[in-house]
């Protein structure tokens, strides 16, 4: 009799886990590739939305340009070959600063008029590049920011670093000064209790 019901046992797990199984294959069809590239979706739009929250905290000068509240909308420049460039060009248009409406453009990098049109410049991670393009603009209220390149080290003001989970920008406060433009105490306080990466436990090095 012992044996008989285990043996009932036995039948009625594996139909369970063979329900269970199948369950799983029709909700995902093609398997953990699915489920990798869903997530690897997720991630990119989390990081991209990371990029607007730097934004909904920068104010622009009106000096040596109009102002944001005269200006029918903010222009986001990105590097063509930035590893975020389909979810930052997808999301970021989908949200405004100040009511006004955020117009996403490939930068031009060797066009100095059309560079000096953009009010943020989303680089890659072409060190050439970004540091002619830094050069150019340094002083000007542009918000550079990268996410390949750490460009804090050589004259950008922003840096949000791709990795397994997301940290607050890196602000190099020098090159911030320079630009004229003004983050809020709420973000410069959470970068600067954030850099380094709690390797130390200290505080970052503003540059």
């Amino acid at each position: 009799m012992k044996r008989i019901l285990d043996f009932i046992k036995l039948v009625f797990f594996s139909t369970s886990v063979a329900l269970v199984l199948a369950i799983l294959i029709v909700a995902n069809p093609v398997g953990v590739a699915a489920q990798a590239y869903t997530l690897d979706q997720t991630r990119e739009a989390t990081f991209a939305r990371a990029y607007y929250y730097l934004l909904a905290h920068t104010e622009w000068p009106s000096v040596n340009r109009s102002d944001l509240s005269d200006r029918v909308q903010l222009r986001f420049c990105i590097e063509k070959d930035h590893i975020l460039f389909s979810a930052l060009s997808s999301i970021i248009p989908k949200y405004s600063i100040s009511g006004k409406p955020i117009m996403v453009d490939v930068l031009r990098p060797d066009d100095d008029v059309s560079l000096m049109e953009c009010d943020v410049i989303a680089l890659g991670g072409n060190e050439e590049v970004n540091r002619t393009v830094i050069k150019k603009t340094i002083g000007a209220p542009i918000l550079t920011v990268s996410s390949e390149s750490d460009i804090t080290a050589y004259g950008g003001i922003s840096y949000i670093p791709l990795g397994d989970r997301l940290l607050p920008p890196k602000i190099s406060i020098s090159a911030l000064t320079k630009s004229r433009l003004v983050i809020g105490a709420s973000m410069l306080d959470l970068s600067i209790k954030s850099w380094p990466p709690k390797a130390n436990g200290m505080p970052a090095d503003s540059n």
